[in-house]
C-alpha cells in the first residue's frame, strides 16, 4: 500500500511554497550569478515551476529558523545552482559570493535581536 505525504510534510511544502512565491514576486526573474532568463511564471498545472531555482543560502537543514528568511534566498539559472550547491570553494568562487555573505551576515544580526 503507497502511503501519502504526512499533514507535517504537506503543512511544510505549502509554506516553503509560498515563502518561493515572495522570493519569485521579489527577485528578478534572472540568475543571480549570470543573469540568464528564469521563468516567469510561477505556477504551471498547480505545481511550482523549477523549485531548483530557489537556493537557500544557508542549507535548511543546520539552519531550520532561516528556512524562510527573505534574505536567505537567491535565484539561480540551474548551472549556477549546481555550483552552489556544491558549497565550499566553488560556491566562493562565483561573483555574488561577496554580497550572500553580506546577506547571511545581516541575516544573522537581525535573528540576534
Amino acid at each position: 500500500m503507497k502511503r501519502g505525504l504526512s499533514d507535517k510534510a504537506k503543512k511544510q511544502i505549502k509554506k516553503d511554497e509560498e515563502f518561493y512565491e515572495l522570493i519569485f514576486n521579489t527577485y528578478a526573474n534572472r540568475c543571480a550569478e549570470c543573469d540568464f532568463p528564469l521563468n516567469d511564471v510561477f505556477r504551471d498545472d498547480g505545481r511550482v515551476v523549477a523549485r531548483w531555482q530557489y537556493s537557500h543560502n544557508l542549507p535548511k537543514s543546520t539552519h531550520p529558523h532561516l528556512r524562510h528568511h527573505p534574505l536567505n534566498m537567491e535565484r539561480l539559472c540551474l548551472k549556477h545552482h549546481e555550483q552552489y550547491e556544491a558549497g565550499g570553494e566553488k560556491r566562493k568562487k562565483m561573483k555574488i559570493w561577496k554580497i550572500v555573505e553580506k546577506k547571511i551576515k545581516k541575516m544573522l544580526q537581525q535573528c540576534k535581536k
